[in-house]
């Protein structure tokens, strides 16, 4: 089971289990980070407020996460659309536009 690491305003909130890809999107459990559980508790709550259409219409209504995955030294630029029983639904950024955008519109 692939487990990766999920950064939320540079803290480690917790870990998307075994996530499934399709296309740009991502989808995954969710396990929180029990070392931190009150940044661990305080991403759940932002991430349950999220509006899955509003975030489909408009980026800069999500979540803006990093994913930590092993062995990999680059940056991975998510935005998070949904979470819902246990399963984050996220979309990854890719090229250097479309991250300095989200970088710049998307709140952590």
């Amino acid at each position: 089971m692939e487990r990766v690491g999920i950064l939320s305003r540079g803290k480690l909130v917790g870990y998307m289990l075994s996530p499934k890809p399709d296309m740009w999107y991502l989808e995954g459990i969710y396990e929180l980070n029990i070392n931190d559980m009150k940044s661990s508790q305080d991403f759940i709550e932002r991430t349950k407020s999220l509006a899955i259409k509003e975030v489909f219409a408009n980026q800069s209504k999500g979540i803006r996460i990093k994913l930590l995955f092993p062995q990999q030294t680059t940056d991975n630029h998510v935005v998070v659309y949904s979470f819902s029983n246990d399963i984050l639904f996220i979309r990854r950024v890719m090229g250097t536009d479309a991250i300095d955008w989200v970088l710049e519109h998307v709140p952590e």
